[in-house]
């Protein structure tokens, strides 16, 4: 009977998750073998302003990867440019304040139908300075969802700072506010991005906000830079070109269905850049590079599998789903760009069901329940010794990052959230205080300690099976 019991609670818990708070959770992918991919984007993981005003040609969003594609024009990517005053204001760690002052109407609107995501304007305060008219809205799928299904209005929001107006942030265009709902950490989000700083790779900015609303106290969110004209502008010094936001089963195999595409900038329409890379992956070679460095940034791909591999991120393109990150072609080739790392540093895995999460071996880059065979960007690159190589190499770079981070940057993250939410009747503080207990397995501060000494061990034992000096 105790069997049948958690058999049932096991399946209960995976109804809930799916339909509290993974939309398109369907991984089954259509049988027709043909690149499904369009500019429409039923979830709203893009905002409407940012996508292409022309229609796309019915003929070229249903066409598969032939030789007959029209050649993606290749142009010299603009160097870097200096960094915005907006990422020294991201590294500095501190809780920010941000308080938001919004029409009691356009607020009511919101709350009665979070999932139509309409960008409504307010005034946006961060740490006393003021801009004017900013664009808010809710934001995001999963998260948004459960605080729906929960009846709280926790919602996860974007401000869109130059939506109405010219002005900027710090010359920063977008922020995303993570509401944490799934994280008792509030740190995951962050401490995955941080990640990806530490062995010197792109990826956004985060830091904390104490969040309020027309005066009233709304809890501690993460604030994320998003991946949109300031970030764009500031990794690559442009943000003309084709950027896509990767949902679902974005798994750049040739049936990869229509939703998993967002087109977010760029006026060429037709993808053929993107078919022209789901084309490269599938003929090239198992073991062999073919033709894949003409239009990917291998290395960008590498640092993501890798990175994701280290900090069990589930969620990911190595993940379950195959979704959370960007593509953008900078002129010559593709770059790999991280995306909502909340489901990171878990003991858990699919459907939050128990896993073996901080011992997940990371030798074949995947990081929950897919295959290799769907996942080619996987199974293809890992399989050239060379790329492999430069995987590990970034694997033992983030597993040092991550022992280091185990034994002082989690207790500084304790320290410097503990009293924000402490004081917050949103949150439930004994929680909190819960996931930074380092002899509790499956909390953010167990699962770190234990993952870093896992790889410490492990990592050594996979350069000697694969023949590589460590």
């Amino acid at each position: 009977m105790k069997r049948i019991t958690a058999y049932f609670l096991a399946i209960c818990s995976l109804v809930v998750f799916v339909f509290a708070g993974c939309e398109n959770s369907q991984n089954v992918l259509p049988q027709d073998p043909t690149l499904l991919i369009s500019d429409t984007d039923p979830s709203d993981q893009s905002d409407p302003e940012s996508e292409p005003s022309s229609s796309e040609n019915s003929s070229d969003s249903s066409t598969g990867v032939e030789s007959g594609d029209s050649d993606v024009p290749v142009e010299e990517p603009p160097k870097k440019k200096d960094e915005p005053k907006y990422v020294e204001f991201f590294r500095e760690k501190a809780v920010h304040t941000l308080s938001i002052e919004i029409k009691s109407a356009d607020w009511e609107a919101i709350c009665e139908d979070p999932l139509k995501k309409d960008y409504h304007p307010a005034d946006i305060t961060i740490d006393g300075k003021t801009i004017s008219q900013c664009g808010f809205k809710t934001h995001g799928n999963s998260t948004l969802q459960a605080a729906i299904d929960r009846e709280v209005t926790l919602f996860p929001f974007k401000i869109k700072f130059d939506k109405y107006t010219d002005e900027k942030f710090l010359g920063l265009d977008e922020l995303v506010l993570c509401n944490n709902i799934l994280d008792n950490s509030y740190a995951r989000q962050y401490a995955g991005y941080e990640a990806f700083h530490a062995i010197g790779k792109d990826a956004p900015y985060c830091t904390f906000f104490s969040v309020y609303i027309n005066g009233e106290r709304f809890g501690l969110y993460a604030g994320v830079e998003d991946v949109d004209s300031s970030y764009l502008k500031r990794v690559f010094g442009n943000k003309k070109n084709n950027l896509y936001k990767m949902n679902n089963s974005a798994t750049l195999m040739s049936n990869m269905p229509s939703w998993a595409v967002s087109q977010k900038k760029g006026e060429d329409t037709s993808k053929s850049d993107l078919k022209l890379l789901v084309k490269a992956l599938k003929e090239m070679p198992l073991g062999e590079k073919g033709n894949i460095e003409e239009i990917l940034d291998v290395d960008s791909a590498l640092a993501y599998l890798a990175v994701g591999a280290v900090i069990h991120h589930c969620d990911g393109y190595a993940g379950y789903s195959a979704n959370n990150y960007c593509l953008y072609f900078d002129g010559n080739v593709f770059h790999m760009i991280p995306w909502d790392m909340d489901l990171c540093f878990y003991q858990t895995g699919w459907g939050f069901l128990p896993s073996k999460g901080s011992r997940m071996d990371i030798k074949d880059g995947l990081t929950d329940t897919a295959t290799l065979s769907e996942r080619p960007l996987v199974q293809k690159l890992l399989a050239v010794d060379e790329y492999y190589a430069t995987y590990l190499e970034y694997c033992k770079q983030t597993a040092k990052w991550l022992g280091e981070f185990s034994e002082s940057g989690v207790d500084e993250l304790y320290s410097l959230l503990d009293e924000t939410v402490k004081k917050d009747p949103k949150n439930n503080y004994y929680v909190f205080k819960g996931e930074y207990n380092s002899s509790e397995l499956k909390s953010f501060a167990g699962y770190i300690k234990d993952r870093a000494a896992y790889l410490e061990k492990r990592i050594p034992e996979i350069y000697q099976e694969k023949g590589i000096d460590y």
